[in-house]
């Protein structure tokens, strides 16, 4: 009853379910377009089994993607949702139900449809098995705490956050490509036919037809390959996606643009549709005969009457006589099966993706039938995966140690040739060659290091050296990768895998705030990954497994501006500016610095080999005008000066307090906090409104500009950045007799003493203490 209650105050309808048949327990009809009184809830929630949500205008606009017991896709869709809108899906509430099926919900600014079916996969002599599908106007869904529905990664069921319509329409259509289902046309006259087996032309070209090449034939641009589907640009297009093709069967062509005829919106077309429609204009009879003259639906040995060669063309079963794997007997030795495998994938290099993938489904059954328990997962990891990345769109990922110079390195020379090396090429701030030095040295000595500081390259506007100075630290840090942008699941993808040191330029675009189109799922993996240890979970795989993976590594930010507050709090910012006109440095040329740093990186590289095992043991003295936070990011660097010595003890501990010594806390809450105090310094409470007019009216502060495009602050902003501090609107009574929603000064004077720097009036006065209650008594809160 907690949890329905819970739910009901978020605006939500709910009513009782019996968990085994899924059914209302009560009449629910009426329950479709009011929220059910707490009374009625009291009433019904004792002897309830389950809740059910009612989606649909009377929980405002909320809507479930209900992916189906298996939820085969899920992990797939969820990939492409994040590749289309980086940062949506997290802040999606996401359950596993009781039948193990995930269920992705939301609410929407718009008014959504009722159920719909997504994604279908057809069954033989029998209606198509739904895989995806929505709950919405007029649907129910059940959720957790029901019994064997559980919460996963996501915000809370009682935040369910609202989308737009356009990213809605990205979730929808992202669910759809997965469509198996295609209303594919009758096709016409006997020319349809095979030539004795029954197989038609048709149905050939759908297994082993190259609908890819035909497509670019017409001008259609392929794509990323994301989730198992690739994005297709349709003609005349430069940007953007129009639609997207599964990689394997039934490699169906899901077009979702408005514009891309002769194709129609959201529809799905197998490849023999899509070679009658571009080929032949729609006559799937002619587009037949044509195939067969191809020698599609024939015997498929037959050579092609144009006289190639046709390797596409094969038996499926020829591919494994050819590989060996077909005259395996049973419990043949493994290096033979691993050696059949190789001699397979070589067989089928250069072949379309609808041949690979009926020849790894021939594979897995050969495997089954010579006692492989995972099958599945030996034909991919034989054939099947080094096959898809040849078709992948892009270069690899290239992250290289250098090799540790030959001879021992002496550390207080190899940061004195850094600094001289940088401040070559850059115009930097007093102290930041000091702090660049060593955390270059860093980035190779990171194995005895639990904390990183992020180095913090900013500017007030472009041409202040940013960029070349990134490009010196990657010359010379351990294992460089640069990016100038990055979704959140290559971030902690490229980590687990690379352990890279890396460099985000341009990052003024990639973390604004959420409400500007920014990412918070990658703003939070940068927060956390200032640690060793620190993780995120996802799940991977078929079997949606959870899975940990690491983001802890070196990373350095170059943007215009400032980096949001959390992550200001882990960096040491170096703010640039452009050189004077007197100044003169070195021209960056990229062969040189590529040679320079190569150098100092290979240096450096040894230096830390030698003294990582020692630096684990080295306890540097903190300087007490840093803060806590200041010293935890400078303890690897003045660990780095204590094991060098000499000057450079001197010099980190300077460099520390000039840089991190005089940080202020500028987060959006503690400014909201301080702006109040001056508020209510003369006001016991105040209606939310004449707040918001005062804040309104600072100039030098951004609330009139709060929320996207510009909009200023509104009464649920405000109470956004309150609430960690445990300050809550609340009625309050005026003197003239009104009792608006607002706040009272005394909420806020605990956060005040706890979080601000006291003022010179807020010494203690002595007769505090003696004091009774103010005249007029003490004050009435509703």
């Amino acid at each position: 009853m907690e949890a329905a209650m819970h739910l009901a105050h978020a605006g939500l309808s709910v009513v009782p379910v019996d968990p085994k048949t899924k059914k209302a327990t009560r009449e629910w009809k009426a329950y479709q377009t009011r929220r059910a009184t707490e009374a009625e809830i009291r009433d019904w929630f004792p002897d309830a089994g389950a809740i059910a949500m009612i989606c649909g205008a009377v929980s405002g606009n909320a809507e479930a993607i209900d992916f189906d017991q298996r939820a085969e896709v899920y992990a797939r869709w969820a990939e492409m949702v994040e590749e289309d809108a980086p940062g949506l899906v997290a802040r999606l509430h996401h359950q596993r139900s009781q039948s193990g099926g995930r269920h992705a919900i939301y609410r929407c600014e718009v008014v959504v449809p009722g159920n719909t079916k997504l994604a279908r996969r057809p069954r033989e002599g029998a209606s198509p098995t739904v895989l995806v599908e929505t709950r919405g106007e007029g649907g129910y869904i059940l959720v957790a705490p029901s019994p064997g529905y559980e919460p996963l990664d996501g915000v809370a069921l009682i935040d369910l956050p609202v989308i737009t319509a356009e990213e809605r329409e990205v979730l929808i259509r992202c669910a759809r490509g997965f469509d198996e289902v295609a209303d594919e046309r009758q096709h016409g006259g006997d020319q349809s036919r095979g030539d004795g087996d029954g197989l038609r032309p048709g149905d050939d070209f759908n297994r082993r037809g190259d609908v890819r090449a035909l497509l670019q034939k017409y001008g259609w641009t392929p794509g990323r390959v994301v989730g198992g589907n690739e994005q297709w640009r349709r003609p005349g297009k430069t940007t953007g996606k129009s639609a997207s093709l599964q990689t394997e069967a039934p490699g169906l062509l899901y077009v979702f643009s408005a514009n891309a005829a002769p194709f129609q919106r959201d529809t799905a077309y197998t490849p023999f549709s899509v070679c009658a429609i571009l080929e032949h204009g729609g006559d799937y009879s002619a587009a037949a005969r044509a195939l067969a003259e191809q020698g599609y639906g024939t015997r498929s040995e037959d050579a092609r009457p144009d006289g190639a060669s046709g390797h596409s063309n094969r038996r499926v079963e020829e591919y494994l006589a050819a590989a060996g794997l077909d005259g395996l007997a049973d419990g043949a030795d493994l290096d033979a099966v691993l050696a059949a495998l190789a001699r397979l994938r070589e067989e089928l290099r250069g072949t379309s993706p609808a041949v690979r993938a009926m020849v790894r489904e021939a594979a897995i059954r050969r495997l089954k039938e010579l006692g492989f328990r995972s099958p599945a997962k030996t034909a991919d990891e034989a054939i099947g995966k080094a096959e898809r990345v040849e078709e992948m769109q892009g270069a690899a990922v290239v992250c290289e140690d250098a090799a540790p110079w030959p001879e021992a390195i002496d550390g207080a020379a190899l940061l004195d040739a850094i600094t001289s090396w940088l401040l070559d090429y850059v115009s930097l701030p007093a102290h930041a060659e000091v702090f660049l030095a060593l955390w270059l040295v860093h980035t190779h000595a990171i194995d005895a290091a639990d904390v990183t500081p992020y180095p913090a390259l900013s500017s007030p506007t472009k041409k202040c050296g940013k960029t070349t100075l990134l490009r010196l630290l990657a010359q010379a840090a351990a294992r460089p990768l640069t990016t100038a942008n990055i979704s959140s699941a290559a971030l902690f993808r490229t980590i687990e895998k690379y352990a890279p040191t890396l460099f985000i330029d341009e990052a003024d675009t990639v973390f604004r705030p959420a409400a500007a189109g920014g990412n918070d799922d990658l703003r939070c993996i940068m927060n956390a990954g200032f640690e060793r240890g620190a993780s995120v979970l996802r799940v991977a795989g078929e079997s949606l497994e959870p899975r940990a993976f690491r983001v802890f590594c070196p990373k350095a930010i170059a943007l215009i501006g400032t980096l949001p507050p959390t992550l200001q709090d882990r960096s040491v910012d170096v703010r640039m500016d452009r050189k004077s006109k007197v100044q003169r440095l070195r021209r960056a040329r990229r062969a040189v610095i590529r040679k320079e740093g190569h150098e100092l990186a290979r240096k450096a590289a040894r230096w830390a080999r030698d003294n990582v095992a020692g630096l684990r043991d080295v306890l540097p003295a903190l300087p007490e005008a840093l803060d806590d936070r200041a010293q935890d990011i400078w303890e690897p660097l003045l660990a780095i000066a204590e094991a060098v010595g000499g000057a450079w003890v001197g010099k980190a501990q300077a460099a520390a307090e000039a840089l991190s010594g005089s940080r202020t806390e500028d987060e959006a809450g503690l400014l909201v906090l301080s702006d109040l105090r001056d508020f209510f310094a003369t006001l016991d409470r105040a209606p939310t409104e004449t707040i918001l007019d005062y804040l309104h009216g600072l100039q030098e502060r951004r609330w009139g500009a709060w929320h996207r495009g510009g909009k200023k602050m509104r009464p649920d902003g405000l109470a956004d950045l309150l609430k960690p501090f445990g300050i809550r609107p609340r009625t309050i009574r005026l003197e003239n007799g009104g009792t608006p929603k607002g706040y009272l000064a005394a909420q806020f004077r605990e956060a005040w003493t706890r979080y601000l720097l006291p003022l010179a009036s807020d010494a203690p006065n002595p007769l505090d203490d003696a004091q009774g209650p103010p005249e007029g008594g003490y004050e009435e809160v509703i």
